[in-house]
């Protein structure tokens, strides 16, 4: 996969806070139960690019969150939600080796176990309450004002 230059790098050092980013993942990207495919990636270097780069973090700590069984829970998945318009998120990736049309798609690809990531559009998810708000108000009348945008995408999709 050929992910160099598709888009913002961060380096792995960052500069203002002296932190060596590579210090922090490369331990975890090397364990034999790392939560990434490591066979798709070209290398540990590839994920410092965005949004690889915003997903690698709530990975790791999904994966640790799950070893240590944190608040008892036997699985712990990640639940990435942005609008849909996001193109960070929902455009196409160039590269990707056929991994996946859009960054979530190439990221549910590399998760390990497969069914530990997931991502849907904020307006799907909030969708239902949304349009049950419309009809109700109080304070769920408040939020389908509030987030309009989303109320209007459901509603022209049920249209």
């Amino acid at each position: 996969m050929e992910i160099h230059g598709v888009l913002p790098q961060h380096p792995p050092q960052d500069l203002a806070k002296g932190t060596d980013r590579t210090t922090i993942y490369q331990r975890l990207f090397d364990g034999a139960d790392c939560p990434l495919d490591k066979t798709m990636l070209p290398s540990f270097a590839s994920l410092f690019f965005e949004p690889f780069y915003q997903l690698m973090p709530s990975a790791v700590s999904r994966h640790e969150m799950e070893k240590a069984r944190e608040l008892q829970a036997d699985i712990v998945s990640l639940l990435h939600v942005a609008p849909s318009h996001n193109r960070d998120f929902g455009s196409d990736i160039p590269h990707s080796d056929g991994l996946g049309d859009t960054a979530t798609g190439v990221w549910k690809r590399l998760a390990r176990p497969p069914d530990r990531f997931q991502s849907v559009g904020t307006e799907d998810l909030f969708a239902p309450l949304l349009q049950a708000a419309r009809r109700n108000g109080d304070w769920a009348g408040y939020l389908a004002q509030r987030y309009r945008w989303a109320t209007d995408t459901a509603a022209a999709s049920d249209a």
